[in-house]
C-alpha cells in the first residue's frame, strides 16, 4: 500500500488512513476517514455501484462494522451517499452541457425522475432551474 500524504492510495484494495491524532473525532472516527469514504463512494458511483457492500469490500471492515462505526460518529452510509451525490451533481451540472440523464446515471439513480425528485427535495428547485442559475452566461 502506498501512502500519499496522510491517505493511503485509493486505488489499493486495503486502504485506509494513517494515524492522525489531531483529526481524531471524539467517537474514535477520523474526520479524514469520512472524507476518504466520500471519495471512495465517488469512485464507486463512477463504475455504477452505490451500495454499502461495494464500499465495505474496499475497507478493512465488514458491512455491519462500517455501519456501526458510521453510527458512532453520528453519520450513516445513506447520509454519506446523499451528500456525495449532491456534491457530484453540482459539479456535473454547473457550467457544463451534461444532459440530466447523464447526471442521473452517473449518480446511480434508477431514472431521471428519481434524480429530479431527490434533487428538488434537497435544493428546493429542479435540476434544470439550478443548472440555469449556476451557469455563467457569456
Amino acid at each position: 500500500i502506498t501512502a500519499i500524504g496522510m491517505f493511503y492510495d485509493l486505488d489499493e484494495p486495503n486502504l485506509f488512513i494513517k494515524d492522525a491524532a489531531d483529526s481524531l473525532h471524539e467517537n474514535g472516527i477520523f474526520i479524514a476517514q469520512l472524507m476518504c469514504l466520500k471519495t471512495m463512494i465517488q469512485k464507486n458511483l463512477a463504475v455504477g455501484r452505490c451500495d454499502i457492500d461495494s464500499l465495505a469490500l474496499r475497507l478493512p471492515y465488514c458491512t455491519r462494522t462500517l455501519q456501526r462505526k458510521l453510527g458512532e460518529c453520528g453519520s450513516s452510509y445513506g447520509e454519506l451517499l446523499k451528500d456525495t451525490r449532491f456534491e457530484l451533481a453540482e459539479n456535473l451540472l454547473a457550467g457544463t452541457d451534461n444532459p440530466l440523464t447523464y447526471v442521473a446515471q452517473h449518480l446511480c439513480y434508477q431514472d431521471l425522475s428519481a434524480f429530479s425528485k431527490a434533487f428538488k427535495n434537497h435544493y428546493g428547485v429542479s435540476p434544470t432551474v439550478w443548472k440555469q442559475r449556476h451557469t455563467l452566461r457569456d
